[in-house]
């Protein structure tokens, strides 16, 4: 395959980086707000429970309620890229800007509006607690499922059906217009219940095909076909609706090596790991032509969303994370000037408890430069967990 231009090369990475983001902070949220079942419950329970959540579940809604506009980006750096002219590039680049503004819109009520009606709900009387409690089922009606729901679902189905005709991608393109339908079939859940199933099997498929779509579009064929399996395989596996069900049992502080997730330290805490250390990866060669190490410092968040005993007595999972990078040598040097090197990384793989406290890991991971460079490499990881 030939070298994709760089926007779009920039469009696929934000896409890869969104669907990672969508799956972590979708995890966080299932696991301190239990969302999405929660939409389901009367105000009464729901506003107290987002109080409860503190700062940290407000800031994890505006994360969530930014992620659309992921799509807002690429949609504006691909459109000229999907081979369609006319009135059709028209409607597929309207859809795509409306359906991340729609989202956002959408999710921000929880930060915002929700947020200031709980504050409000804990301290008033019984009677004004009724009329706040009418105003936030209003709110979720007018702006989750009109809104976010059925405008965004309905435009995100118009933008991935452009996305699929035009796409050069043959079973991509495929993937993009199944889930194409399923989200406009899934838009009408809250007329049509039966609706629900499709939007089941599109929580998963989203980000899947977001990921390989993203994938597609930054990588090279050869690195492409390294990458699609193990990352599709992994969202897959972390984003089953099993993956909810339980926490993990126990903290741990767990000394890391090589890449997965970094050569330091990580503290975990139920669903959600906390990393930093050191990323060694050869990913250029020096003036002879031998590869070379180039180090950086890293920082980020894992969620294991789906636990099982392989026969440790820990619990092995699926990981997906999201990282901030700092170059430190070679063509990533820190010391040519302060931005240089820097970029995010995005991962995911499979931990593998597999004796006491002895931790394996092998994943993939896309790092993009700040700069528009990108990388993708394997992120095999040995630690040991010291529970606490």
């Amino acid at each position: 395959m030939s070298e994709q231009p760089v926007s779009l090369r920039i469009a696929g990475a934000l896409l890869a980086l969104g669907a990672t983001g969508f799956v972590l902070v979708f995890t966080l949220l299932a696991a301190g707000f239990g969302y999405p079942d929660v939409l389901d419950l009367p105000a009464a329970q729901v506003l107290p429970s987002l109080l409860a959540g503190g700062p940290g579940l407000r800031a994890t809604w505006a994360v969530y309620a930014a992620l659309p506009l992921v799509i807002v980006l690429v949609t504006l750096l691909s459109q000229d890229r999907l081979g369609l002219t006319g009135a059709p590039a028209r409607l597929v680049t309207a859809s795509g800007l409306a359906a991340g503004v729609a989202m956002s819109v959408g999710l921000l009520r929880w930060p915002t509006l929700q947020w200031s009606l709980a504050e409000a709900h804990a301290l008033a009387d019984p009677a004004a607690r009724s009329a706040i409690e009418a105003l936030s089922t209003a709110l979720n009606v007018a702006l989750g499922r009109v809104v976010g729901e059925f405008v965004g679902e309905v435009a995100l189905a118009v933008w991935f059906l452009g996305v699929g005709v035009g796409l050069h991608h043959r079973w991509v393109g495929r993937a993009s217009l199944l889930l194409a339908v399923l989200l406009a079939l899934g838009s009408v859940r809250n007329v049509l219940p039966a609706a629900n199933a499709a939007t089941e099997v599109t929580n998963v498929l989203l980000p899947a095909v977001m990921l390989w779509l993203g994938l597609a579009w930054a990588l090279p064929g050869r690195a492409l076909r390294r990458a699609v399996p193990a990352a599709v395989l992994g969202f897959g596996l972390a984003f089953a609706p099993e993956a909810r069900a339980e926490a993990l049992p126990r903290r741990e502080l767990v000394v890391n090596g090589f890449r997965a997730p970094s050569t330091g330290i990580e503290l975990r805490d139920g669903w959600l790991g906390y990393h930093l250390g050191f990323y060694p990866t050869t990913i250029d060669t020096n003036a002879d032509g031998a590869p070379r190490t180039t180090w950086f410092l890293k920082v980020g968040l894992l969620a294991y969303p789906l636990q099982f005993d392989t026969g440790s007595g820990r619990p092995s999972s699926p990981y997906i994370g999201l990282s901030l990078v700092q170059g430190l040598n070679h063509g990533w040097d820190v010391t040519r000037d302060a931005g240089s090197g820097s970029g995010g990384l995005a991962e995911v793989g499979f931990r593998w408890a597999a004796y006491r406290g002895l931790d394996v890991r092998l994943g993939v991971a896309l790092l993009v430069g700040f700069d528009g460079r990108i990388e993708v490499n394997p992120t095999p990881g040995i630690g040991w967990a010291i529970p606490f």
